[in-house]
């Protein structure tokens, strides 16, 4: 009886181990794409707005206005890599006894090497 009890709570901390795994995941494509279509419009846009306004030549248009949106989708993506790593933390860590400050302790010095190349 105290084993078919156990192993229900571990199917039971599993399924919401991987049901938050799916959602994490649903949440980071979906921030990828957006990311993916902001930086098309702002390509195309630059184009346009450096042809029509500014009179630049096509090829000086592309040139100019794709360095600045990969620019700006470097800085714009730091922030959205954080905060997506960030909820992928939060949504799939275990749901053990330990609140999520214990849990990120006990990584850290399990795997200290890895901190150390992260910081690097």
């Amino acid at each position: 009886d105290q084993q078919a009890k156990t192993r229900r709570a571990e199917v039971a901390q599993e399924a919401d181990f991987y049901g938050s795994m799916d959602g994490a995941s649903k949440f980071v494509r979906g921030d990828a794409i957006a990311g993916i279509l902001i930086t098309a419009i702002n390509i195309i846009g630059g184009i346009i707005v450096g042809v029509a306004q500014n009179n630049m030549s096509f090829g000086q248009a592309a040139e100019t206005f794709t360095l600045l949106t990969v620019g700006d989708g470097l800085v714009s993506q730091v922030p959205a890599l954080i905060i997506s790593t960030a909820a992928g933390i939060i949504a799939t860590r275990n749901t053990s006894d330990d609140n999520l400050g214990e849990q990120v302790g006990k990584q850290f010095k399990l795997h200290p090497k890895a901190i150390y190349i992260a910081a690097s």
